[in-house]
């Protein structure tokens, strides 16, 4: 049985050395630095009810999605 090789790593700026997910990358948040994915939802105000998602890298700025969060019978 071989073993997998080691994953690369990745160190934010004053922060613990993580795996690196080529995929993902760093993004801040209030003070700190996170690593990673991110989740922009779009929500029925009435309902709650979730009506479109998507996942992006950490330093995806909320705004950059927005539009294709909206289904356009908004209110």
């Amino acid at each position: 049985r071989s073993e997998s090789p080691a994953p690369s790593v990745a160190k934010p700026p004053d922060g613990p050395v993580l795996a690196k997910d080529p995929d993902a990358n760093f993004g801040s948040r209030g003070n700190g630095c996170i690593y990673g994915y991110k989740l922009h939802l779009a929500m029925d105000r009435i309902t709650g009810m979730i009506t479109a998602y998507l996942v992006t890298r950490a330093s995806v700025a909320d705004i950059t999605v927005f539009a294709e969060l909206l289904s356009g019978d908004e209110a």
